[in-house]
C-alpha cells in the first residue's frame, strides 16, 4: 500500500507528459480524467504480482497477457478511432506505472520475466 501513491503520481506525470509531446501542436486537444493514472496502477500491480489474473468481462486473463493486449489495443485505438478517449494517456500511464514498479519492486522485473517465460513455455 505504501507504493500506491508514488506509482499513481508517477503514472499521472507519465500520462500527461506523453499527451503533451504527442498533442502539443494541437491547441484544440483536450484531455481530462484519471484513466492514465489508474492504468499505471494496474500495470504496476502486474509487475508486483505477475501471477495475478485480470478479469475482463468475467474472462480471466493472465496479467502479463492482459498488459500486452491492452497496449496493442490502445495503440490501435489511438490511431484508428476518433472516439474522444485519450488512448495516449492510457499508454503513458501504463509505461510510467510499469517503470515505477520496476524501480520499487524488491526483485525488480525478475518475477515478471519468469512468469512470461512460463506463459510462453520456456
Amino acid at each position: 500500500m505504501t507504493v500506491l501513491v508514488p506509482v499513481y503520481v508517477f503514472s499521472t506525470i507519465g500520462s500527461c507528459t506523453l499527451i503533451f509531446f504527442m498533442r502539443k501542436d494541437n491547441p484544440q486537444y483536450r484531455c481530462l480524467g484519471a484513466s492514465g493514472s489508474v492504468t499505471g496502477v494496474i500495470f504496476a500491480a502486474i509487475v508486483f504480482n505477475p501471477a495475478m489474473t485480470v478479469f475482463f468481462y468475467a474472462i480471466p486473463i493472465p496479467g502479463p497477457v492482459f498488459a500486452v493486449v491492452y497496449i496493442l489495443l490502445s495503440i490501435y485505438m489511438m490511431k484508428a478511432s476518433g472516439d474522444g478517449i485519450s488512448h495516449e494517456a492510457h499508454i503513458g500511464g501504463a509505461i510510467a506505472g510499469f517503470a515505477a514498479a520496476a524501480l520499487l519492486a524488491p526483485s525488480g522485473l525478475v518475477p515478471l520475466a519468469d512468469r512470461v517465460k512460463g506463459l510462453i513455455g520456456m
